[in-house]
């Protein structure tokens, strides 16, 4: 292992409370919280999707996501999968060597793993028999896939990897055959090194930059709070580029601030799709009421513009359409709309103003509510060189890259306050550790609307907000 990796595994361990497991056992949660944290903005425990450490053979990192939510046992999957709606779904499994260099035997084995994890009835290892359920419960459901699940291949060394016939030949074969079952719609393979192991922890530990050719625009006024504005229309190849990551895939991260998920194929985004399609495509710019940016840096260079830690506040059906049919988007253009600024007020009032135009619930707005600033502030009354500070993400990401912040364990999300108020004050543990979902749409919604607000207000009497900083330093 190469002295750079070895540095970045070293102190993710020691962050993450790990150091008491020996190094291998380590070194494959290392892996699967780099890979899954690359595809999911949301916090997990790393815990929940390693399967090596009881001498699992061929495969020491399984995950499914339904709807980009992680899902870390067969409850949540049950409750996940409750309903009737369609849903996405992927399947992610993950092989860590420690070793550097690469061994086609031992890509072989977790490649011929994965297939019969995937295809037999039986499980192929006893380690695997709770991932082969959860498979089992997914493809019960197959009814209401959108499509079929997508399956991602990850084996990771700390060599340096070039592609070698023999190696290729192994990748191709294992996609074919996985893609023949007709059990999933693709089969995406990824051979990581040492390289691509530092180019993803740096991806995941700082704010998102993209590139982009923006040429028709027209500069905004001064405004207050504003640093910057422009508005225009964005070639929906340029677009497309603000929008995936290096594997094609969407980031889901960036539509934390919109109001509301991708609706899934309903009437208008059906409609977005169908025009795209059809000879009407050129006319998208007018037709479609485009998508807002804000963003808390922007350079520019002639057309050029580079923006760092931005989102995407409204536009998030457009987006995934756009992103749907990306290799149909020659000649479509997108209205477009930047604002930078830093001001967490003057973003706010942004999101608000633009999802104005469509029926948003008063719930979507959560996100935004006074309450979460408040919240902030009463973790941030703890001063930094405090040996149990603990921080709120009320922004995704909002921690990312931050030199005080290293060891997840250290970030506090809305949903793990919803956990603790549902364990503690409406004493139903048993929903609070499910799905998410649950919470969301259960009896807390209501009874935090009403009562989170007395108990951030009054914090000093009642033991709510100090229980989970407690709690989570206990963890």
């Amino acid at each position: 292992m190469d002295r750079v990796t070895e540095r970045l595994f070293k102190d993710w361990v020691v962050n993450s409370s790990l150091d008491s497991l020996d190094e291998s056992e380590s070194f494959e949660y290392f892996v699967n919280f780099i890979v899954l944290s690359r595809q999911h903005e949301q916090q997990f425990s790393v815990d929940d999707y390693s399967c090596g450490a009881d001498g699992t053979i061929g495969v020491d990192g399984f995950a499914i996501s339904v709807n980009g939510e992680l899902i870390p046992g067969m409850t949540e999957l049950e409750d996940a999968l409750n309903g009737k709606s369609a849903f996405d779904s992927t399947i992610t499994l993950i092989q860590a060597k420690r070793t550097g260099g690469f061994n086609l035997g031992d890509l072989s084995v977790f490649a011929d793993t994965a297939v019969a994890l995937l295809c037999d009835d039986e499980p192929p290892h006893p380690g695997l028999a709770e991932a082969h359920r959860m498979l089992q419960v997914l493809f019960d459901h197959s009814p209401r896939f959108r499509s079929n699940p997508v399956c991602k291949l990850f084996y990771v060394t700390t060599g340096a990897w070039k592609e070698q016939i023999a190696f290729q030949r192994k990748i191709k074969d294992t996609q074919e055959r996985l893609e023949s079952t007709n059990l999933i719609s693709r089969a995406d393979f990824h051979v990581w090194g040492a390289k691509q192991i530092q180019d993803s922890w740096r991806s995941i530990d700082s704010a998102t930059e993209v590139t982009f050719q923006f040429d028709q625009k027209t500069t905004l006024p001064d405004m207050s709070g504003i640093r910057e504005a422009y508005i225009g229309v964005l070639s929906a190849s340029e677009f497309v580029k603000l929008i995936v990551d290096e594997d094609g895939d969407i980031r889901k991260a960036l539509f934390f601030d919109n109001v509301r998920d991708f609706q899934g194929d309903n009437d208008v985004n059906l409609d977005i799709g169908r025009t795209l399609l059809s000879g009407e495509a050129s006319h998208f710019c007018v037709l479609n009421n485009g998508v807002t940016t804000v963003a808390g840096d922007l350079k520019v260079t002639g057309n050029r513009f580079t923006l760092r830690d931005f989102q995407i506040v409204n536009g998030c059906q457009t987006s995934h359409i756009l992103h749907r049919f990306r290799d149909r988007l020659e000649g479509v253009y997108v209205p477009f709309r930047l604002i930078v600024s830093e001001d967490d007020d003057v973003t706010n009032s942004i999101t608000k103003a633009t999802n104005k135009q469509s029926q948003v619930t008063a719930e979507n707005l959560l996100a935004l509510a006074e309450v979460q600033k408040r919240i902030e502030a009463y973790f941030s009354s703890y001063g930094e060189n405090d040996a149990h500070r603990i921080y709120y993400e009320r922004r995704s990401k909002q921690w990312a890259g931050s030199a005080q912040v290293r060891g997840t364990w250290r970030v506090i999300t809305l949903r793990n306050l919803m956990q603790s108020f549902s364990s503690l004050y409406l004493r139903i543990p048993h929903t609070a550790a499910r799905y998410y979902g649950d919470l969301r749409r259960g009896p807390v919604r209501m009874y935090l609307r009403t009562r989170i607000t007395l108990h951030i207000t009054t914090a000093q009497h009642t033991p709510f907000v100090k229980w989970t900083i407690s709690s989570a330093v206990e963890r």
